[in-house]
């Protein structure tokens, strides 16, 4: 490092190796790094197959089936692609208000992780960097459903999404 007039500050000749530079900078590159390249939808449905009928007065509280699963493999030496795939469904009275089915992805580069980490970190860490991406995606598609509630709709929060349905005797806003 130089003081203001060019000559180094330690006075080391100029050229001569640092030394103290090689351990820091060996021990930079022995950290571990997750490194997120893309994230990307590989497939998106939302399905609302009863419309509008499945907007007017329910006489049940829905049931609401969210899973989550999640897939790993190799990309390249020391990447690897993530896959959430979720699904989700509501259902009242055995009619099917809506369905949704997200694949969503990231390719991440991981490096200096011992052997023995590396299944859980791939297959916790990276989740839980994509699902806060994949979460938003589904609020937004059924957000537009939500905007018809009334405040005495059901809300259901997984992972904060919220997913809604009326309650029964409750009229929806007409817009």
């Amino acid at each position: 490092m130089a003081n203001g007039n060019g000559t180094p500050k330690d006075g080391a000749k100029v050229g001569a190796p640092a030394a103290a530079a090689a351990p820091a900078a060996g021990q930079d590159a022995a950290q571990p790094q997750l490194n997120v390249l893309v994230q990307y939808v590989k497939d998106f449905s939302f399905e609302n197959p009863n419309a509008p009928r499945t907007y007017g007065q329910q006489q049940a509280q829905p049931a609401i089936n969210i899973q989550i699963n999640v897939s790993a493999n190799n990309a390249a030496e020391a990447d690897y692609e993530v896959v959430l795939s979720i699904e989700g469904k509501a259902e009242t009275s055995g009619t099917l208000m809506f369905s949704f089915e997200l694949v969503y992805a990231g390719i991440f580069r991981i490096q200096n992780i011992p052997q023995e980490s590396l299944h859980p970190f791939v297959m916790i860490e990276c989740p839980r960097l994509l699902f806060p991406f994949a979460r938003n995606i589904i609020a937004s598609a059924t957000k537009l459903r939500c905007r018809l509630r009334k405040a005495s709709w059901s809300t259901v929060e997984v992972g904060s999404v919220m997913l809604c349905a009326p309650v029964s005797g409750t009229p929806i806003a007409r817009r």
